[in-house]
């Protein structure tokens, strides 16, 4: 295994920092040793994150002891994660979103990129998940050694090499001992029945599979590659333009049509926003229609794709009956009343802040917040001060003329927490012994 192939992964991240995805098994035991290696040579810090899913009773719990025992035999520093709460149903979906949180939280606060062990063998699998799914080029080579996930830097540097080649090489640097996950052999979950019995019987019954497979799944990174990229070309087009021509979207070949639209409604959104099947046919249908009435196409997530007569723009989600509940927690970002309110948990204050970013001790907060528009009489307690204050005084002194109408954040009692663009309150405040 030669994993000088890896240097060109690492190389761009000279001085930085990384932050390693650690079970314990083998492929991660991999991923922090090669990274480790190349951190040496090209002075990055690094971080072994182990996230502990608590699935498993005291199997999880000696887990994350034995990772934290490997990282500390190698100097590399361990931190690790605890997740509870996840549910049955859609367990896979609801842990992979918890995870992206997690580095989500760790490279907005200390930036660098996340190292996951992913190898070719996954991204076999994968290509066959996504074809039952009916996914395109991008999807079916969904795992490559550099994206962008949700605005996380993901780096995959063993994708080269096999299940097989990174046992060895551990075997091959004294590493004969590693975690065996119990529930990779639970077959209710398509993955482990792909790999367990199909890709197995395949390549038992023809070895050349397999190189065939991985010469097919290079081409497909190749082909989409250069689709995403000359759809970002298209996108520049239309970038940071409030209505659309349509014939813009007419023009282009379907298979770019679907990855501008993710472009445009990304950034229209502020989240990632992947269209379905059932919007992309709802869409082809209405920019094919010729009529001067308005259109409306609902995206998951809250707001719609508007059309009228040539042109095309995003309607941002209002709420007619006032007020949206947030469940914070769970719901990372919300849109309410043309406004993308985001949240994320932070062991540091962010090095600028403003009018718009507040923070909170999150130990002290409610579990739901309320969106709701200001009120004739709302009043509260401003961060610094011990009386109530109006809101409209507080609106005047800030110098937000009366039809400044950014909604506010309340608790159930209706005590505001925050006023955006103008104050953030006295409730739950951050100081010295705040962790989170």
């Amino acid at each position: 295994m030669n994993i000088e192939k890896c240097a060109e992964v690492f190389a761009s991240f000279s001085g930085g920092k990384l932050f390693v995805g650690f079970s314990g098994g083998a492929d991660s035991c991999a991923a922090l040793l090669i990274t480790a290696h190349f951190a040496e040579r090209f002075g990055i810090d690094v971080t072994a994150v182990h996230i502990n899913h608590h699935l498993r009773g005291e199997e999880s719990d000696r887990e994350e002891k034995a990772a934290e025992a490997f990282a500390s035999q190698r100097g590399i520093r361990f931190k690790c994660f605890h997740l509870s709460g996840l549910s049955e149903k859609n367990l896979e979906a609801q842990a992979r979103e918890e995870r992206l949180n997690i580095w989500k939280q760790l490279t907005a606060e200390h930036g660098g990129a996340v190292v996951l062990g992913h190898h070719r063998n996954d991204s076999m699998e994968t290509l066959f998940l996504r074809l039952l799914r009916g996914g395109n080029v991008s999807a079916l080579a969904a795992l490559r050694k550099k994206r962008q996930i949700n605005g996380v830097t993901v780096l995959r540097p063993l994708l080269d090499f096999s299940r097989q080649e990174i046992e060895l090489f551990l075997q091959e640097n004294g590493v004969t001992c590693f975690a065996m996950d119990s529930s990779n052999h639970d077959e209710k979950f398509l993955r482990n029945y792909l790999r367990n019995g199909i890709l197995k019987k395949l390549f038992e019954r023809h070895p050349q599979a397999f190189s065939g497979l991985s010469m097919s799944l290079d081409a497909l990174a190749d082909d989409a590659d250069f689709l995403e990229k000359t759809a970002e070309m298209k996108f520049q087009q239309i970038l940071k333009k409030n209505e659309t021509p349509l014939s813009f979207w007419q023009e282009l070949h379907p298979a770019l049509q679907v990855r501008v639209l993710r472009l445009f409604l990304s950034a229209e959104m502020g989240m990632d926003v992947i269209p379905d099947g059932a919007l992309l046919s709802r869409f082809r249908q209405e920019i094919s229609r010729q009529t001067h009435e308005k259109r409306l196409i609902p995206i998951t997530g809250g707001g719609s794709i508007a059309l009228r007569g040539n042109g095309l723009w995003v309607e941002l989600q209002k709420n007619s009956s006032g007020d949206m509940q947030w469940r914070w927690q769970k719901e990372n970002g919300i849109v309410y009343n043309n406004c993308r309110f985001e949240c994320s948990t932070v062991t540091a204050l962010p090095p600028k802040m403003n009018e718009y970013i507040c923070c909170f001790d999150a130990e002290k907060i409610p579990d739901v917040f309320y969106l709701t528009p200001r009120r004739n009489g709302d009043k509260m307690i401003p961060f610094g001060r011990k009386e109530e204050t109006s809101l409209k005084k507080l609106r005047t002194d800030r110098k937000r003329s009366a039809d400044f109408d950014l909604p506010v954040l309340r608790d159930e009692n209706n005590v505001i927490y925050w006023a955006p663009g103008i104050r953030h309150s006295a409730k739950a405040p951050v100081t010295e012994m705040t962790r989170n």
